[in-house]
C-alpha cells in the first residue's frame, strides 16, 4: 500500500481528486448532485435549528459549490464538504436526522484523509465540550485529536445576528434615531425606488455587482474573487430547487443595491438573508435596504431573519446596530487525523500518469 506521505507528495489538484475517487468507495458517502440532492434537502424542511443556515438547502448548495457529500448512517446523516476558499480542506457540519451519539467518532475514523485537513464548522459554543474529544481511537489504528481553532475565513468569526422584522421596519426608539435620519435623508437627496428580484434582471444586477467589485479592487484575479460567489448566488433564481426571493433598489433610476433571501422553511419563522449588497458610497441606502427587506418579511408573516456571522467587525457592528433578537456564537474545530488512510488503491494509475481527470 502506498503511505500518507507518498499521496502528500503529488501536487493539490491531483490529491483533491485522489481524495473524491477514494471517498465514492465508501458506502456511507453520497455526493450529492442535481440529480439526487433531494435525497438531502428535503428532509432539511423537517429540521429545527435556531441557526438556521444549517436547515437551509441554499446553504449546502453555496457553501458545497466545490463538492458536497452526506455521511449516513441510518436517519443520521452529516453534510461535508469542500471548503469554498481553502482548497483541499473538508469541512464537516453538526449532524442532522435521528440523533446518533456516535456519528462524529465514525465518520472520522472512516473518512480519507484530505490534503488540506478536517474542519468541524458551525459548531455552537455551548457544544464544544461535546464535540471537543481530546481523542478518537479508531478501529482501523486512527486518532484523532480535536483542538479549538479561531476562525478567521467564514464567516462566524463574530456572532450569528437573527433580527425582527417588526423592529427593523419600524425603527421606533431612541437608539434608532440615526438610522431613521439616514433613510429620511436618502429619500429627500433621491428618487428611491425598489422592485422584486427576477431571474429576467440578472444582466443588470451582474452589472451592479461588476461595479461593486470595481470599486474594492483593479487586479483581476481579485475582481474574479469577489464577483464569483455572487453570481453563483444570483444563478439560484433559475434554478427550482431552490426557493430564493428578494428586492432590487434603484437610486435615481440606477441599480445600487439588492437584497436576496430565503423563506423559513416548514419548522422555522426565520428567513435566511443570502445577499444584501449595496453601493454603500450611497449614504443611507445601506440602512434603507434592511428596513424595506423587513418590511417585505413582515407583511409575508414572517417575523425572523438570520443575516449569519461576520468576518469583520465593521459588518458586525452594522448588523448590531439594528439590535438583534438572536445571537448565536460559533466555532471552529480542526480534527488532526494520524494514523492509516482508508483506501489510496488509486495512487499507481496517478504515479504512473496514466489516469486522465475527469
Amino acid at each position: 500500500m502506498f503511505s500518507v506521505a507518498t499521496l502528500q507528495s503529488l501536487p493539490l489538484d491531483l490529491q483533491i481528486e485522489e481524495w473524491e475517487i477514494e471517498v465514492q468507495f465508501l458506502k456511507k458517502f453520497i455526493r450529492l448532485t442535481d440529480e439526487n440532492r433531494g435525497l438531502f434537502f428535503a428532509p432539511l424542511g423537517k429540521e429545527t435549528d435556531l441557526d438556521t443556515y444549517l436547515t437551509s438547502p441554499v446553504y449546502y448548495a453555496l457553501t458545497g459549490r466545490k463538492g458536497l457529500w452526506i455521511y449516513q448512517e441510518g436517519n443520521s446523516y452529516v453534510p461535508v464538504c469542500w471548503h469554498p476558499n481553502v482548497d483541499g480542506q473538508i469541512l464537516v457540519f453538526p449532524a442532522r436526522g435521528a440523533y446518533n451519539p456516535n456519528i462524529l467518532k465514525n465518520l472520522l475514523t472512516a473518512i480519507p484523509i484530505p490534503p488540506k485537513g478536517v474542519r468541524l464548522a458551525r459548531i455552537k459554543q455551548e457544544d464544544i465540550p461535546s464535540q471537543l474529544l481530546t481523542n478518537i481511537s479508531g478501529s482501523i489504528g486512527r486518532s484523532i485529536n480535536l483542538q479549538e481553532v479561531n476562525e478567521e475565513i467564514l464567516d462566524w468569526t463574530f456572532p450569528v445576528r437573527i433580527l425582527s422584522t417588526d423592529d427593523v421596519r419600524k425603527l421606533e426608539g431612541n437608539h434608532h434615531l440615526r438610522t431613521r435620519n439616514y433613510v429620511k435623508r436618502l429619500q429627500q437627496d433621491h428618487v428611491v425606488t425598489m422592485g422584486r428580484l427576477s431571474s429576467l434582471l440578472l444582466p443588470q444586477i451582474m452589472e451592479f455587482v461588476n461595479r461593486w467589485a470595481q470599486r474594492r479592487t483593479c487586479i483581476p484575479s481579485e475582481l474574479k474573487e469577489l464577483i464569483a460567489p455572487y453570481k453563483t448566488t444570483f444563478d439560484l433564481l433559475t434554478d427550482e430547487a431552490f426557493n430564493v426571493d428578494g428586492l432590487v433598489f434603484y437610486v435615481d433610476g440606477i441599480i445600487q443595491a439588492v437584497s436576496m433571501w430565503e423563506p423559513p422553511n416548514t419548522s422555522t419563522l426565520i428567513a435566511n438573508a443570502w445577499v444584501n449588497l449595496c453601493n454603500t458610497s450611497v449614504k443611507g441606502l445601506s440602512e434603507f435596504v434592511m428596513k424595506s427587506t423587513s418590511e417585505t418579511l413582515f407583511l409575508q408573516d414572517i417575523p425572523y431573519i438570520n443575516y449569519g456571522g461576520s468576518e469583520t467587525p465593521g459588518l458586525d457592528n452594522f448588523k448590531n446596530k439594528f439590535v438583534p433578537a438572536f445571537s448565536i456564537d460559533l466555532a471552529s474545530i480542526d480534527a488532526d487525523i494520524q494514523g492509516v488512510d482508508v483506501i489510496l488503491h488509486s495512487l499507481y494509475e496517478i504515479k504512473q500518469g496514466l489516469r486522465i481527470a475527469a
